[in-house]
């Protein structure tokens, strides 16, 4: 996969798990969002932080870090910050604003809401490393093909805008000198001539990949297209562990064994064994990727040092 780095510079780097059928990416995604979105449980959501957190680390480096910080900050504040001045449910009070008391239990509930949502923001950044336009084509290109272009629309048109905002930019520069010599009205005038000569752009790129991909019959029945996926038996072998880790997972926090309540008093029920083997169970998930990634790693740099021998 192509990893834009600080520079700018791209560099390609080899990805084990990417490499697998798409089936493979999208059932994991999905299975890990499945349990993080329908539990409260701090323990559960600290792991999928943390193998969000790990993983994409892994495959974008400090870049993963740098996109989601600027959504992470205002989460986390009006989270743990806001939402306690105006919430008072709790029951221990720790001060109080203008007589409106904020409470511990508003203030911890807070903090496993910004959890939860930071790890579906990380793990959604992750899928996008993992499943591609040409692979969300065929995922669901096949038996639902609007959705398929939606998908492979929405995953390209971000990095596809920032480039073509960089060239008319520079372009602009170019016909217009240095821009700091031009004043703050001037600037915001150029970024409008800009941001106008951008979305134009896009329109009409759009109007022509919709009449080419017409002209080819695109979703038309009985249309065939080619694909370079192969499900081996390495997918089938991963997607049975997946599914097993998820079901021992599930199994408890459907149960509510797992259950944690925070308003108006922090209660949480008493696990015991079960507890314990579904927190296991969603590690061993969380790092499936992770494993696969490392030994397909060892693996490629033991075949690129024998070829070059």
């Amino acid at each position: 996969m192509d990893i834009r780095m600080s520079d700018g510079r791209h560099v390609t780097k080899y990805s084990a798990f990417a490499a697998m059928h798409p089936w493979t990416n999208f059932i994991y995604i999905a299975l890990v969002l499945v349990i993080t979105m329908f539990t409260m449980n701090p323990v559960i959501l600290a792991v999928s932080y943390a193998g969000s957190l790990a993983l994409g680390i892994y495959m974008q480096g400090g870049s993963f870090i740098k996109k989601n910080i600027m959504i992470t900050i205002p989460v986390v504040i009006f989270s743990v910050l806001i939402q306690p001045i105006f919430n008072h449910s709790g029951v221990t009070p720790l001060f109080y604003i203008n007589d409106n008391m904020v409470c511990l239990e508003n203030i911890i509930y807070g903090a496993v809401i910004s959890l939860l949502l930071i790890a579906v923001i990380q793990w959604c950044s992750v899928a996008a490393s993992y499943l591609s336009s040409e692979k969300m084509m065929y995922l669901f290109g096949s038996f639902i093909p609007s959705v398929g272009m939606i998908f492979s629309m929405i995953l390209r048109m971000i990095p596809l805008m920032r480039k073509r905002y960089r060239q008319i930019h520079d372009a602009q520069m170019g016909l217009r000198g240095v821009e700091n010599k031009n004043g703050i009205f001037e600037k915001i005038g150029h970024f409008a001539n800009e941001f106008s000569t951008l979305i134009t752009w896009s329109l009409e790129s759009s109007m022509e990949t919709s009449m080419s991909m017409e002209s080819r019959g695109y979703g038309l029945k009985g249309r065939t297209s080619f694909n370079r996926f192969r499900f081996t038996l390495k997918d089938t072998f991963t997607i049975i562990i997946m599914l097993v880790c998820f079901v021992m997972a599930v199994i408890p926090i459907a149960g509510k064994k797992l259950a944690v309540y925070y308003l108006p008093v922090i209660y949480y029920t008493k696990s015991g064994v079960e507890g314990v083997l579904a927190v296991t169970a969603f590690v061993i998930l969380t790092v499936i990727p992770m494993i696969i990634e490392i030994t397909g790693d060892v693996q490629y740099k033991r075949r690129s040092s024998y070829n070059e021998r």
